[in-house]
């Protein structure tokens, strides 16, 4: 595992809400029998999920469906199991018969159109080997809503990416205990998006042509995660950095971005013209400190904002990237007819002058 970051973020949250305690048997992780006392098993391990900021558990209100995977002690991928809402509990498996030792259990949220799991053969697979990348493109001329994944209008496809799904992961290494009648798991889910929401406006003359619409683009998005923890932030509680019923823990999957095989990725996304301004959030995987994208504003070949590098207005904003467990970044652009690009955080009386040359005030 990579390094765990001991952060606990705000002060301990009022009572965690109660969690969902209805039990469907899933599945069967190994094939011994309770009843003989040679065997050394649980009879019944009960594995929680959760999506906590620090107070209750909203896992409902965020997570639609689940993709669970069982890693053995080697490290070897022994069982897959996927589950929409409405097909039962997402919050709650109940695992009968399993055998001692020590386990993994990766979740993955929401993964439902635009994500694409690599290196998942069970009985082969390790969890070194495991990925997740998106695999939306983006589509030119499927409009503002360009983000359902397949949609295709008959235009050329670009070589960038749509938006992705509102991904949350969860991980959590135990041991089950021989001779065991019941046994219970908790694990935390972590939110593994990143919303980027940008308005432009035009302070002196608007735009000629408010029907062709506009192009949001992203570039230097993170597109492919290891599903092995890269870092910790303990959200509640104190103690160590492991989830339980009084102390919230998200861990952060690993980004790969060597530039060959797992490539940083350009986005894009149509935006029209409304009320005198165009409006739009674009949907990735999360930023990090060392990879925060540049962003322009395209009108078919015309460039109307030129490249501005996030980072730098990040961090001028003193805004928090890899240590943020919910990624959500509004700024606001206000365009000048003498070059002067004005920027300021979405509902914020902060802002920053980016001149040409490349200076903010």
């Amino acid at each position: 595992m990579g390094q765990v970051r001991d952060r606990h973020i705000g002060r301990q949250g009022r009572l965690l809400g109660t969690l969902l305690v209805l039990f469907v048997t899933v599945m069967t992780q190994a094939g011994c029998t309770v009843t003989d006392e040679r065997d050394e098993c649980c009879e019944e391990l009960v594995l929680h999920f959760r999506y906590s900021k620090g107070a209750i558990d909203e896992l409902p209100r965020y997570i639609h469906s689940m993709s669970y995977f069982f890693f053995d002690g080697d490290g070897i991928l022994r069982q897959r199991l996927d589950r929409r809402e409405g097909e039962g509990d997402l919050s709650t498996l109940r695992l009968k018969r399993v055998d001692a030792g020590r386990y993994r259990v990766i979740a993955v949220g929401n993964a439902v159109g635009a994500t694409r799991f690599e290196g998942v053969k069970t009985g082969e697979s390790r969890v070194g080997d495991f990925l997740l990348s998106l695999e939306h493109r983006f589509t030119a001329g499927s409009g503002a809503a360009g983000s359902v994944p397949g949609a295709d209008s008959g235009e050329k496809r670009s070589g960038a990416m749509g938006d992705g799904d509102p991904l949350y992961y969860g991980s959590r290494t135990y041991e089950v205990e021989p001779v065991t009648r019941f046994q219970e798991v908790l694990v935390d889910m972590s939110n593994v998006h990143c919303r980027f929401i940008a308005t432009i406006r035009w302070h002196d003359t608007q735009p000629s042509d408010r029907t062709t619409p506009f192009r949001f683009e992203l570039e230097g998005v993170p597109g492919t995660y290891l599903q092995g923890d890269a870092y910790a932030i303990g959200v509640s509680g104190e103690g160590v950095l492991e989830s339980a019923p009084m102390r919230v823990v998200h861990r952060f999957p690993r980004v790969l971005s060597d530039g060959g095989m797992h490539p940083l990725l350009t986005h894009h996304k149509e935006v029209p013209y409304l009320a005198g301004r165009v409006k739009g959030e674009m949907r990735t995987l999360r930023y990090t400190d060392e990879l925060v994208p540049r962003f322009r504003v395209m009108q078919g070949e015309k460039e109307v904002m030129r490249w501005l590098p996030l980072a730098r207005i990040f961090r001028d904003l003193k805004w928090a990237v890899s240590e943020n467990i919910e990624q959500v970044y509004e700024l606001e652009f206000t365009l000048y007819d003498d070059g002067r690009i004005e920027v300021r955080a979405g509902g914020s009386l902060q802002v920053l002058d980016w001149i040409n040359g490349g200076t903010i005030g």
